[in-house]
């Protein structure tokens, strides 16, 4: 969260290997989405022009 609240980016890419529910990339992405979330919650206006 700290890292998306300095960079404040436009676009997010995660990897996209989602087959397996436990690894490495499905839990990357559950972080960025847990995170996404959590700062959209805390009314951070440049996350509304953010793609992931």
């Amino acid at each position: 969260m700290e890292l998306l609240e300095k960079l404040k980016p436009h676009q997010i890419y995660c990897a996209g290997d989602l087959a397996d529910p436990h690894g490495t990339h499905k839990v990357c992405l559950d972080i960025v989405f847990e995170s996404m979330r959590r700062l959209k919650s805390g009314g951070d206006k440049w996350i509304k022009d953010c793609w992931v």
